[in-house]
């Protein structure tokens, strides 16, 4: 059985005390309070204010260019010059254009850490694991 969240509950408590008020109170002033406090909750999604958290993974490709060709090759599975190709004819497509409050993170860093997936198998295909390498969110790796 699904867990009742803490708004599901705070709504439910709060209907069912309005219930017992409305018989037991003569005064509409009751009423009209009862009623602007559950549009106030009834009208916020959430209880408490969601929180931003700092993302790093603007720097995921500056972290990658220092490295050899050779560890490059075998993070990636490509050189310098061909992710560099490949980003310029992918950056421009509607795909990596995402215009919302939520950045989206360089279509460079998605075609690595895709491309990295790509070339891995078994545990260190896991989307946990390329996630956290290269600091992008497992919804930006799926393939």
């Amino acid at each position: 059985m699904p867990k009742a969240s803490q708004r599901l509950t705070l709504l439910q408590t709060l209907n069912s005390l309005r219930l017992i008020n409305a018989f037991s109170s003569d005064s509409d002033s009751d009423i009209q309070e009862d009623i602007i406090i559950s549009y106030m909750i009834t009208s916020q999604r959430y209880i408490n204010p969601s929180r931003r958290y700092p993302s790093h993974y603007m720097s995921t490709m500056n972290d990658l260019q220092p490295l050899s060709s050779e560890m490059f090759f075998q993070l990636c599975r490509t050189t310098h010059e061909s992710l560099e190709k490949l980003v310029a004819q992918i950056q421009d497509d509607e795909a990596f254009q995402h215009f919302s409050q939520n950045r989206q993170c360089n279509p460079a860093t998605q075609l690595a850490g895709s491309l990295s997936r790509l070339g891995s198998n078994g545990n260190a295909a896991s989307l946990g694991k390329i996630g956290m390498l290269f600091r992008i969110s497992n919804e930006a790796i799926v393939l």
